[in-house]
């Protein structure tokens, strides 16, 4: 992550649209769901979360009942690839939203109808997490955690995955010595 982005990460208990400026997309590894009875009810946590859960939107909770099932408990070790769209709407104006345009543990493309506006529904799709992601992600997971856990995941890939990851494990050995080299 660059410095400039750390730099503007918004003060909040939860991920939010502001988190999604300077990225593409961002994909979480579930480690815990929580509900309650809430205004947002939903909470997920994931690797590195910062404290601060990614809270789905209603039309966001539908896509993953849709795709995973109702059983929280499923979820966790489940992937998400998220993304800012500055197109969601909120108490009628264009306010920046996250939503979900990849999920692991899917087949298929699925494609649901949302309600979008009182009366007015679209369709919106989601698509499976493909392997070479969901690999990349728990690479980074385990670079943030220092050398050892990097090696063991290093040591878990087969070699054509090590080739076609050459670059990318070059970046996340980077990481995991600086993670090392301050104490953590």
């Amino acid at each position: 992550m660059s410095e400039m982005i750390d730099t503007i990460s918004p003060k909040s208990s939860q991920l939010n649209y502001d988190d999604f400026i300077g990225r593409e997309s961002m994909i979480i590894k579930i480690t815990k769901v929580t509900v309650a009875k809430t205004d947002q009810p939903v909470s997920i946590f994931y690797e590195f979360d910062g404290s601060k859960p990614y809270m789905a939107s209603k039309g966001m909770r539908r896509i993953i009942i849709e795709c995973w099932g109702d059983k929280k408990e499923n979820y966790i070790g489940r992937y998400l690839k998220l993304f800012g769209n500055p197109k969601v709407r909120w108490a009628g104006k264009e306010a920046g939203g996250i939503q979900i345009a990849e999920l692991s543990n899917i087949e298929a493309s699925k494609t649901i109808n949302l309600t979008v506006a009182k009366g007015k529904r679209e369709p919106f799709t989601v698509k499976p997490l493909s392997a070479l992601d969901i690999l990349k992600c728990d690479g980074e997971i385990s670079a943030k955690k220092g050398m050892e856990a990097f090696t063991v995941w290093g040591k878990s890939l087969s070699a054509e995955q090590k080739t076609s990851l050459t670059d990318y494990i070059k970046e996340l050995m980077v990481v995991a010595k600086n993670f090392d080299a301050k104490g953590n």
